[in-house]
């Protein structure tokens, strides 16, 4: 009898080692908690990633980035700098100018649309809009007066004189080559959005803010054109690019922008910036 109860005391101890090498010595609560936690923290940073407005419903109504009313506004505020001014003096000037005249909201962070063509490659399957490192708002050409030219080898052309207003936003100063912006989507999807496809900017009204300058094209033999330019310029560092449908407010794509540096030159990219 006493053997038997020693045997069962031996069974029941090896039991309960071979229970607790199995079981985790901090609970059985510890793993499931650890999975939660894990699983919150990635849900938290995947938030963060993504962009802070909503656009779902918001994008369907927005408003072109600015008008020419606007950019004119702009640029009749802008102040002459004096030579006693510093660079940060004459930007909080400039600053100040533009918030009293068209609203402190102004240079604040905006989701705008710009007017942009897209096309379609239906060997790749993709959509396409290149941005160049500027956006027209619109653009206004006047005639004038025609002449007779003639270059050096005594060939006359009659050059046709043009004039022509134009309202643009300047990405970044205009200071890079452009932006190519794609969508994957088969044919048939893309033939049914296409008309309604737009792009949309997240952006903010920075130096040297607004601007006018003008430029003038001399005739050519080839292109009998002798046309003046007056460019009226706001200029916007964008930070989003999306591309959306007008009408439902369907987001295709998503496309961060960032400054960065290259070889002492400022320019946009498309994700991380190249080491």
């Amino acid at each position: 009898m006493t053997a038997v109860i020693c045997i069962f005391f031996a069974l029941t101890t090896l039991i309960a080692k071979q229970d607790n090498i199995n079981r985790n010595p901090y609970g059985d609560l510890l793993p499931n908690t650890k999975i939660k936690k894990i699983d919150t923290i990635r849900k938290f940073q995947e938030k963060e990633n993504q962009p802070s407005v909503n656009l779902s419903v918001e994008l369907k109504d927005l408003k072109i980035c600015a008008d020419d009313e606007s950019i004119r506004r702009a640029i009749s505020v802008i102040p002459n700098k004096s030579q006693f001014q510093s660079d940060r003096e004459f930007d909080e000037l400039k600053q100040k100018a533009l918030s009293a005249e068209l609203g402190e909201n102004f240079l604040k962070d905006r989701i705008c649309t710009i007017n942009e063509k897209f096309s379609y490659d239906a060997n790749l399957q993709r959509i396409n809009v290149y941005l160049l490192s500027f956006s027209i708002i619109s653009s206004v050409d006047t005639p004038g007066a025609d002449y007779i030219g003639e270059n050096a080898f005594g060939v006359k052309k009659t050059i046709h004189s043009v004039y022509s207003r134009i309202y643009r936003i300047d990405w970044l100063h205009g200071e890079f080559s452009g932006l190519n912006l794609s969508v994957q989507m088969s044919s048939k999807e893309a033939e049914l959005v296409f008309p309604k496809l737009k792009v949309a900017v997240k952006a903010n009204v920075a130096p040297p803010y607004a601007s006018k300058r003008n430029y003038h094209a001399e005739p050519t033999i080839d292109f009998p054109i002798d046309r003046e330019e007056e460019i009226m310029s706001l200029t916007m560092i964008p930070k989003i690019f999306y591309i959306f449908d007008s009408e439902h407010g369907k987001i295709y794509e998503t496309f961060i922008v960032n400054t960065c540096d290259d070889y002492g030159i400022s320019s946009l990219k498309i994700g991380n910036c190249s080491k």
